[in-house]
């Protein structure tokens, strides 16, 4: 027993001998494979091989496919150098960009983009454009996105290079839509660019009798019209495309076209609250999902069973929903066997493919005759790399879960801060507002009522009086600044707390507010209520009243304005405000240094509602302020 004992503990240190040679040779293989380049012509045979050589390796190989490009770049001399050495700089470029390393992606395409475009190489120049555009995208920078696909097009405008054309136009669009999205651009002129611009690629496509591309850039159209509820629009689209599906044998297109249908007749089955629409979305769906058994495609499998699966939902039919549901979740899992299947053959394939790329650069050694003890060590050496890749694999996946659940926590926190943000802001503005209450009352029931009775105590003692006519006109005029004090105090209290605001509801306080305005001004105060006139929280009423208040007070006091419009939308969701005037205008930068307590107290009742606040000044041309509360 001892002695079998003491032969595993001797296999195990050998293998582990064994495993620590293998991949210190790794390292050297990598600086074996430097000096191998290194002795290789520099004819045009051998560096388009190496070239197509790189576009064969796999993102692990990266190190290796940069080393050949760098080897192409510095050594190529044949007569098309320029050509081999684009080429080189645009897949060192990719190779960089696939590995998430932007800024040195971007140095090489530059590059590739000089020497192509030095040589009118127009379709590296215009690829080399476009994947740019993709990094700028990713960096968040859209705008210099669409200034490189912008220079795409015209590259293959130029070059009468149609295709390309076509897809830097759909692409451009992609970006424009994008910006709709960030509320960067105005949404009616963008929206008809998108549209121009993807009914131009499908015209391209359609020139050459691209039917692929014309299914392709048609499906595309009929969705951005879909996306923007404009359905009429977007089913004429599918419709024209109809007919290029039905004659084009390709079942992947015929499957993405009635998908995508199927997702437009959801979507507008929604918005309309209609169920026929539901119940055609599943036609259009079900033959998709024939499609995707069809040719075996597991994701637009799973797709489809999610989308049946929430059309019946929607439709009220629970059992089949939940059918589809349960199909989605075992494509799915199925996905995920098959996914770590792969992961297990690849650690095979990528230790095999070490001994094939090593009898290809000339860096293995000579065979030897291998005994029955190597067989059991190299056994054993793949077991244990199997193992500890695995191991590796597990803790890789619990430091990621672990992230994960820090940043869970740490959005957790910030929310409740943020809730314990809102909560001091609710009761300050409450506060503010019980405050403004009392004062009102106090003034309105308390002093006015004292001022009154006052009034009528000097009304009587002048009957009793015998006055001079001097004595009577002066005892006169005493009685007219009593009543002026009274009606200031009215409207002192009025401003603090309105009657029209607790009587009659936020719509006709605004009107009184502004005829009260326009009135005790030379002001032309325009009131424009829009929607329905709701009743609203009385929270939401007090502070939409109050911001209105500040605005158009504001207004009157610095824009030297002749006129104000005051547009008040009401709905069960949200309330739109919008004060303009012809002023003189600001410098709406300067808000950022304002420390007016109006101001503040307006953005403090725009983040209590999670709202938004738009500012629209220069000098001379007036001010737009728009406010669209969620109530």
């Amino acid at each position: 027993m001892m002695h079998i004992f003491k032969k595993v503990i001797l296999v195990f240190f050998l293998s582990f001998i064994f495993l620590s040679k293998l991949f210190s040779q790794k390292i050297r293989n990598v600086d074996s494979l430097q000096k191998v380049i290194d002795t290789l012509k520099t004819d045009t045979t051998t560096i388009s091989k190496y070239l197509a050589f790189v576009k064969k390796l796999t993102a692990e190989d990266a190190e290796v496919k940069i080393m050949i490009c760098d080897w192409v770049i510095k050594n190529c001399k044949t007569p098309d150098r320029d050509l081999y050495l684009a080429k080189a700089l645009a897949r060192k470029a990719y190779t960089y960009y696939s590995n998430r390393d932007n800024i040195k992606a971007s140095e090489s395409y530059f590059k590739a983009i000089e020497v192509s475009k030095k040589n009118n190489f127009f379709e590296l120049e215009f690829s080399s454009l476009l994947t740019l555009a993709n990094i700028y995208t990713e960096n968040g920078q859209n705008q210099l996105s669409i200034d490189y696909i912008t220079n795409a097009i015209n590259v293959a405008k130029k070059n009468n290079y149609k295709i390309g054309v076509a897809s830097g136009l759909t692409e451009l669009a992609t970006r424009f839509e994008i910006s709709l999205g960030d509320k960067i651009v105005n949404s009616n002129d963008t929206l008809a660019m998108v549209f121009d611009m993807k009914k131009e690629a499908v015209k391209v496509a359609k020139n050459l009798n691209d039917t692929f591309h014309v299914i392709r850039y048609f499906i595309g159209l009929g969705e951005s019209y879909s996306n923007v509820g404009l359905f009429d629009s977007s089913v004429l689209v599918f419709n024209d495309c109809k007919t290029f599906v039905e004659n084009f044998n390709d079942d992947e297109s015929k499957m993405n076209y009635n998908f995508i249908y199927g997702k437009m007749l959801r979507s507008r089955g929604k918005a309309t609250n209609n169920k026929s629409y539901f119940e055609n979305s599943n036609i259009f769906i079900k033959k998709s999902l024939e499609l995707a058994q069809k040719i075996n495609n597991p994701t637009w499998l799973a797709r489809s069973y999610d989308w049946l699966g929430s059309n019946y939902k929607s439709l009220g039919d629970y059992k089949k929903a939940l059918d589809f549901f349960q199909l989605q979740k075992k494509i799915k899992d199925s996905m995920s066997q098959a996914q770590n299947f792969q992961t297990v053959n690849d650690i095979r394939v990528n230790f095999e493919k070490t001994k094939s790329e090593n009898e290809l650069l000339k860096m293995t050694n000579s065979n030897q005759k291998k005994s029955t003890l190597n067989k059991i060590l190299i056994g054993s050496s793949i077991g244990l790399i199997l193992l500890s890749l695995l191991g590796y694999r597990n803790f890789k996946n619990k430091q990621k879960v672990s992230f994960q659940q820090q940043e869970l926590q740490e959005q957790k926190i910030t929310e409740l801060e943020k809730d314990k943000q809102l909560l001091a802001i609710d009761a300050m503005l409450q506060g503010q507002e019980e405050e403004r209450s009392r004062i009102a009352k106090d003034l309105h029931d308390g002093l006015g009522g004292m001022l009154s009775g006052t009034k009528l105590s000097f009304i009587n003692m002048k009957e009793n009086l015998v006055l001079t006519p001097e004595n009577a006109t002066q005892f006169d005029k005493s009685l007219s600044m009593l009543d002026n004090t009274i009606a200031d105090l009215r409207k002192v209290a009025h401003n603090l707390m309105p009657e029209a605001l607790v009587k009659f509801g936020l719509q006709e306080a605004v009107r009184d507010f502004c005829n009260s305005i326009q009135s005790s001004t030379n002001l032309k105060v325009v009131y424009q209520p829009l929607g329905d006139n709701i009743k609203l929280s009385n929270t939401a009423e007090v502070f939409t009243y109050r911001i209105i208040q500040e605005l158009v007070n504001n207004a009157v006091k610095h824009a030297n304005a002749t006129q104000i419009i005051v547009q008040l939308t009401t709905n069960n969701n949200k309330v739109g405000i919008a004060v303009e005037d012809d002023g003189k205008g600001f410098d709406v930068n300067a808000l950022a240094n304002s420390k007016g307590a109006g101001m503040d107290n307006i953005k403090y009742r725009v983040q209590y509602f999670n709202g938004t606040i738009d500012t629209v000044s220069s000098a001379g041309n007036g001010t737009s302020v728009n406010i669209e509360l969620n109530v």
